[in-house]
């Protein structure tokens, strides 16, 4: 757009300068004009079209690219979940008491879907029900998905390990931390059989981990405080198996 500017104020210069030769240089050139008029005029047609196309090919396009669709023109809307298309859908925000039930709809639905995108997940007002979401995802046979700007977090980790197939693209944020309760306990205050704790390495062993692998990985997750959240590395997605 620049150089086209510049372009422009140059012929305005020009036809400037133009302007100001003599009058006579001027009259000569209103003579000739005159004098060959009568045989522009008398082209033939063809010939003033391509005279005429001549001038078309200057004239300036300006490309308009199509909008990209986003989640937000998704099919159907869940809660945090947002149906795509008849096979994917996409989980943003956190879940609270009420998505067992708007997960449960969105499938009546759309019972043909097979992926859940899970872009910004960054945990759970319920931990129950957060629970319950995510073996009702196994159940449903779904898989799983962080794309490269995507980020689970949190409760969000549990419902990633309820995929059938658990992917990622290079990028991805898989965070990690203790749970805190409204007494403010934390897992390491809370004796390790306690149905509490229990609860997670049993949902673990249940989405396919080793029950050695959902010991280990929830003693992992539970080595950052509630305040604070371990980021885990490729390395570390591979050990506790989160990836299939």
């Amino acid at each position: 757009m620049f150089e086209i500017s510049r372009s422009h104020k140059n012929n305005a210069s020009t036809i400037a300068r133009t302007a100001s030769a003599s009058f006579g240089a001027l009259l000569d050139a209103v003579r000739i004009a005159f004098l060959i008029s009568p045989l522009i005029l008398s082209l033939p047609h063809s010939a003033r079209a391509a005279e005429a196309d001549i001038v078309t090919e200057y004239v300036d396009t300006v490309e308009v690219e199509a909008p990209v669709p986003t989640a937000q023109q998704g099919i159907g809307r869940f809660g945090p979940f947002t149906v795509i298309d008849s096979a994917t859908a996409e989980l943003n925000g956190i879940t609270d008491q009420a998505t067992p039930r708007q997960f449960a709809e969105m499938m009546r639905q759309h019972p043909a879907l097979k992926l859940i995108r899970m872009v910004e997940c960054a945990g759970t007002e319920n931990d129950e029900a957060n629970l319950a979401v995510a073996r009702a995802i196994h159940r449903a046979g779904l898989s799983t998905h962080v794309p490269a700007n995507g980020s689970v977090r949190s409760g969000g980790v549990e419902l990633f390990l309820a995929g059938i197939r658990r992917s990622y693209d290079r990028g991805a944020e898989f965070g990690v931390h203790s749970w805190i309760d409204d007494q403010g306990n934390q897992a390491r205050d809370i004796a390790a059989d306690d149905p509490v704790n229990l609860a997670y390495i049993n949902y673990y062993q249940d989405v396919g981990l080793a029950p050695a692998t959902a010991k280990a990985f929830y003693a992992f997750t539970n080595q950052s405080d509630f305040n604070a959240i371990h980021y885990m590395t490729e390395p570390e997605l591979a050990r506790f198996g989160l990836v299939n």
